[in-house]
């Protein structure tokens, strides 16, 4: 999109105010926007005011010797025990995605798949459109939509795979952008994230540590509550 942004500001009057907003700003789009702004007034929250108060985040040790079934086991007992509004489960891979995808449509849960290389646009767009209007409530999704989709209605999101980065390092940034998706304009929201071994585990610590937010432990079986938790905050339908 840079190249677009600069032919879009060549063509406006100068009188134009620019406004530039992201809950990140990597190198890469501060310097962009240094670029096109020349006159600027900056406005930054340090990372520890990131995370909004109603958005409430925990993750579940899926930990032992069959981890990836005990992932597969809590999701379907989230999705088949919890009533919320809309659902995002964020993957890392596509081959997790489908996965995913395949089992619990076999036991009897709705919900689509949606990632960038390799799907067609037009086939995206549906996908997006279906659960932006609401008919269909739960969406399996690489970080495609991390950024950018604003659904009233997400009130949970559960990141399946802890997010990181090309080198495999933790990344705050994209788990900020992922579970914003969740609790838009003021609405309470939930994050939970899958914790299946040991690197797993740093990566969440050290995403709770750059963000000076504390992300509670949880077990599996002490989900058993979750529904009642959630009426308790506002978020169960």
């Amino acid at each position: 999109m840079e190249n677009q942004a600069k032919k879009i500001i060549q063509r406006l009057a100068p009188r134009c105010q620019i406004c530039l907003f992201s809950a990140t700003f990597n190198t890469k789009v501060r310097d962009f926007a240094n670029a096109l702004v020349k006159a600027k007034v900056k406005i930054e929250i340090p990372p520890e005011k990131l995370s909004l108060d109603k958005l409430y985040q925990f993750f579940v040790r899926c930990t032992g010797q069959h981890s990836e079934d005990l992932r597969l086991q809590v999701l379907d007992d989230i999705l088949s025990t919890v009533t919320v509004g809309q659902t995002i489960i964020f993957v890392h891979t596509i081959e997790t995605g489908k996965k995913i995808l395949d089992l619990m449509k076999k036991k009897g849960h709705a919900l689509d798949l949606l990632y960038g290389r390799g799907m067609e646009e037009n086939k995206r767009d549906d996908i997006i459109d279906a659960f932006r209007f609401g008919r269909n409530r739960t969406l399996v999704s690489t970080n495609v939509i991390a950024r950018g989709l604003d659904v009233l209605r997400v009130s949970l999101v559960i990141n399946y795979d802890v997010p990181m980065d090309q080198e495999g390092k933790p990344d705050p940034e994209t788990y900020l952008h992922r579970i914003g998706r969740s609790a838009r304009w003021q609405n309470p929201g939930l994050a939970i994230t899958f914790v299946h071994d040991k690197y797993s585990y740093d990566k969440i610590c050290a995403i709770a540590n750059h963000f000076t937010k504390e992300i509670k432990s949880r077990t599996p079986e002490s989900l058993k509550q979750l529904d009642k938790e959630l009426r308790d905050y506002g978020i169960s339908d």
